[in-house]
């Protein structure tokens, strides 16, 4: 909790530096508006990459009025710190996903739901939903947070142990490696695995001293991290689509003029277009990564585990929900 605070605290110091000023049609002083990005992952994954390209994308068309920095591998603090620290106020953009959200927007831990997508294209359809919309509202006007879009995408989620994982019944009682969310950790217990919350920055340490006895993770993390230098298999299940967003806090967003918080909508939603289709193109090449450093890639009978998972939709709540997207996402 104490670094929670020294953390706000040193967030809020640098908000106040709006300072500066871009010229005008008039020679007059425009006001300057500081937004540092941040991210769990390391510099070189995809996400970051585009999180940069969206950072120059702001500066430019908004003619220097917003001065973007990226921060990445956690710099500013977890993805629950710097969620902290934007909602009172601090100039933080923090990349997260829905499950995540769940814990403060229950209905939202739907789109992180095990199997839900059959490709990660589908979201786009649950964006254009009156429950999205809806959750988006709530996050807002409850919780102090912008979500600038969701279409975002880190990657496919697999299981990265130590041992073959062919079936559920080769996940029983392994500790499993994952978010905090009750989503993601009543699907690994639905899999057979035993579902253990901890930040990603110390998922490699976590492994190496058996602290748990692997994770599930997307292919540029497994590799940006370098967990093939502390586990062998990556068992390709895929379970979950691992869909991102950009949020900010709201009381941030609505000091900008309004031309600058359409710009900044606007162009997380297109720049995340661009990330998703990269992170698509780029599987084959992680995949490849991996395998040159040693680690064994392996193609379990995916609906066993998909079958395992059905039940986390009714002990969650979700099950009418759960109706109502796959109706969505299916409909053409």
């Amino acid at each position: 909790m104490k670094k929670i605070v020294v953390l706000m605290l040193c967030s809020l110091m640098a908000t106040l530096a709006f300072g500066g000023g871009a010229q005008d049609g008039t020679g007059a002083k425009e006001e300057v508006y500081t937004l540092r990005l941040t991210t769990a992952v390391t510099a070189d994954d995809p996400v970051t990459v585009h999180m940069q390209i969206l950072a120059d994308e702001l500066e430019k068309k908004s003619n220097g009025r917003l001065k973007v920095s990226v921060f990445h591998s956690s710099q500013l603090g977890s993805t629950e710190d710097t969620q902290e620290q934007a909602k009172v106020g601090a100039d933080i953009g923090f990349l997260s996903d829905p499950g995540r959200f769940s814990t403060i927007v229950p209905e939202m831990g739907i789109m992180a739901g095990p199997f839900l997508l059959d490709d990660i294209f589908q979201v786009n359809k649950i964006m254009e939903t009156s429950a999205y919309k809806r959750w988006v509202k709530e996050l807002d006007e409850k919780h102090g947070i912008v979500e600038l879009s969701t279409n975002w995408f880190s990657g496919q989620r697999h299981f990265v142990t130590n041992q073959p994982v062919r079936t559920p019944d080769d996940l029983n009682g392994l500790r499993i490696r994952t978010m905090g969310a009750p989503i993601y950790i009543e699907s690994i217990n639905a899999m057979g695995g035993v579902g253990t919350a901890m930040p990603w920055s110390e998922a490699y340490q976590a492994i190496q001293q058996k602290v748990v006895d692997g994770l599930e993770a997307q292919f540029s993390a497994i590799d940006g991290s370098r967990l093939y230098e502390v586990a062998k298999y990556v068992s390709k299940t895929g379970h979950f689509h691992l869909l991102n967003g950009i949020a900010v806090g709201s009381k941030w967003f609505y000091k900008l003029p309004e031309d600058l918080q359409i710009l900044l909508r606007e162009e997380a939603a297109r720049v995340g277009d661009m990330q998703v289709r990269d992170m698509v193109e780029k599987r084959k090449y992680y995949e490849q990564v991996l395998q040159e450093n040693g680690m064994t890639i392996i193609e379990p009978d995916v609906d066993l585990f998909r079958e395992a998972t059905r039940k986390v939709y009714d002990k969650l709540g979700y099950k009418e929900l759960y109706d109502e997207i796959r109706k969505e996402i299916e409909s053409n």
